[in-house]
């Protein structure tokens, strides 16, 4: 299976507001996830439970991992491990960005009874 989207065109709007505008579903191994952040918001710290890497398209911001600050602008990257704390928040401009991680094993449910 082979997936082609124009990024660029998704990511012409201004005003799309926060969220996710575009995922790379399955059967793909990798999520991907194009993201919209308005001016000034955010994504809160968290800990992450796999390895993302942060694409920017579009906008600038600030990614915060394990308390230390990068820049983000068009064409940049980051790398964040599993089990770092990150946040990440858009500046004057709003963000544009990819995740890109493996996919999440989704929880398992058992058919054996108790006792």
């Amino acid at each position: 299976m082979t997936t082609h989207v124009d990024l660029a065109a998704l990511t012409e709007g201004e005003d799309d507001g926060d969220g996710v505008h575009w995922t790379l579903g399955p059967p793909s191994e990798l999520n991907v996830n194009l993201v919209r952040l308005d001016p000034g918001h955010r994504i809160e710290a968290h800990v992450g439970g796999v390895d993302v890497a942060v694409v920017v398209l579009r906008g600038d911001g600030r990614a915060v991992v394990d308390h230390t600050t990068h820049e983000l602008g068009p064409h940049t990257l980051v790398h964040i491990s599993k089990g770092a704390e990150r946040q990440i928040e858009a500046g004057a401009d709003g963000l544009w960005y990819l995740t890109v991680h493996r996919r999440r094993e989704g929880p398992t449910i058992s058919t054996s009874r108790p006792g």
